[in-house]
């Protein structure tokens, strides 16, 4: 049996943690780490953290989307 690919992580990429949250932009990836920013409305400011990549998953704007159209 042959694993599936793992997506390969880029800067400017918006994932998700898999356990769940706010949204991520990536702007480094360093080995099996990506630094990560958001804006953190409670705290009115942006964040900064270094993740581990197996904890992300890449945001898939195809799918909301295809949603918009389907409402109108």
């Amino acid at each position: 049996m042959v694993a599936a690919p793992k997506p390969a992580f880029a800067p400017g990429d918006v994932v998700l943690l898999k356990s769940g949250g706010a949204t991520l932009t990536i702007v480094e990836v360093a080995g099996k780490i990506a630094t990560c920013v958001w804006y953190a409305k409670e705290a009115e400011a942006f964040r900064e953290e270094k993740l581990p990549l197996i904890a992300l998953q890449l945001v898939d704007f195809a799918d909301d989307e295809d949603e918009e159209f389907d409402e109108d």
